[in-house]
């Protein structure tokens, strides 16, 4: 009844609308792409272990004079302490209470 009403549709071929759904899913990782060459530009990397930045914290604040020698090692053995806690599992919130 609808051939009837509209007559015979054409047929097209999918090969120009398939040609562009891949143009278009090509330009989409390129500009993701682009944005994470930016992004890893901008914040200077991806660390692996977060607490590396905090050691190399410490080390330039005791170098520079800030921090003690007895305040660099009990800072020290306190991020150790707290890093080994959160690896196991641990979270040492209890430790905190003072």
């Amino acid at each position: 009844m609808l051939i009837a009403i509209f007559g015979t549709a054409p047929v097209r071929s999918p090969v120009p609308a398939l040609v562009w759904a891949g143009v278009l899913i090509g330009v989409v990782m390129l500009a993701g792409a682009g944005i994470m060459l930016a992004r890893r530009r901008l914040l200077g990397g991806d660390r692996t272990n977060p607490a590396e930045g905090l050691f190399e914290d410490l080390r330039r604040m005791h170098r520079e004079g800030r921090l003690t020698q007895q305040e660099y090692d009990a800072a020290r053995k306190n991020l150790a302490k707290g890093i080994a806690g959160h690896a196991t599992g641990v979270s040492g919130s209890a430790d905190r209470r003072t």
